[in-house]
């Protein structure tokens, strides 16, 4: 499994739909394709252990972050949710989400990285750093920022 996130222009041709208040559009998957901010991907390989981990946490309310704060991730990899794909008048669609919804999370998470980091069991902790988490994580919060600046939204794949 891998999970692929990347920014996109919000082009009127794309969007088939809009829930304002959540930040969250309906989008139609192949015109959404030309639109990309960039060619290639932020990609991790399995879950991304950061967010899976630190949602599992009791004290999560602590650092300032709530089970809430990754629904973005939630949603994106939940094949109920709606994200994943599905066929309307032969056109696939998929959820994009606001580039705002991820920032703080995100944001969050590197600052406090260390602090999770060692309350997760030694496995988790090598599996972080062997996958190059926190410098992917770091490469996301700078395509978040640009997608915000572009005033994009983000797209999440998990394959």
């Amino acid at each position: 499994m891998s999970v692929r996130i990347n920014g996109y222009a919000k082009h009127p041709d794309s969007i088939v739909g809009k829930i304002e208040c959540l930040g969250y559009y309906e989008v139609k998957l192949d015109a959404i394709q030309k639109h990309k901010l960039s060619e290639f991907p932020i990609e991790f390989f399995g879950d991304i252990l950061l967010i899976t981990e630190t949602g599992r946490l009791d004290w999560l309310n602590d650092i300032g972050l709530n089970r809430s704060s990754f629904i973005f991730y939630d949603l994106a990899s939940n094949y109920f949710s709606g994200q994943s794909l599905k066929t309307v008048d032969g056109e696939t669609r998929g959820l994009m989400f606001e580039p705002s919804l991820m920032h703080y999370a995100i944001t969050k998470l590197l600052d406090k990285q260390k602090v999770l980091i060692i309350s997760f069991d030694s496995f988790i902790q090598n599996e972080i750093r062997d996958r190059q988490e926190i410098e992917k994580l770091m490469e996301l919060k700078k395509l978040v920022e640009e997608t915000i600046e572009k005033q994009g939204m983000i797209g999440i794949v998990i394959g």
